[in-house]
C-alpha cells in the first residue's frame, strides 16, 4: 500500500541526541520522498538504419 514506518525510540529524543535523531528522521522522509517520486525511465523504441535518415526542418527549394 506504499506505506512507509519509522521507529523512534523514547531514549532517542534526549537532550543530548535529539537534534541528530530529528535530522536523521528529516533525512529519512527526504530520501523515502525522492525514492517514490523519482522519475520513471523509459527506453525509446530501437530504429532500423532505413528510419535513420531524419526529416529536415526546414528545405530550400530552388
Amino acid at each position: 500500500m506504499g506505506w512507509h514506518c519509522i521507529t523512534v525510540w523514547e531514549c532517542e529524543l534526549t537532550p543530548s541526541k535529539r537534534e541528530e535523531t530529528l535530522e536523521s528522521i528529516a533525512f529519512t522522509l527526504n530520501h523515502i520522498w525522492l525514492q517514490d517520486h523519482q522519475a520513471k525511465v523509459v527506453a525509446y523504441p530501437q530504429m532500423d538504419e532505413e528510419d535513420m535518415q531524419m526529416p529536415m526542418a526546414a528545405e530550400n527549394e530552388i
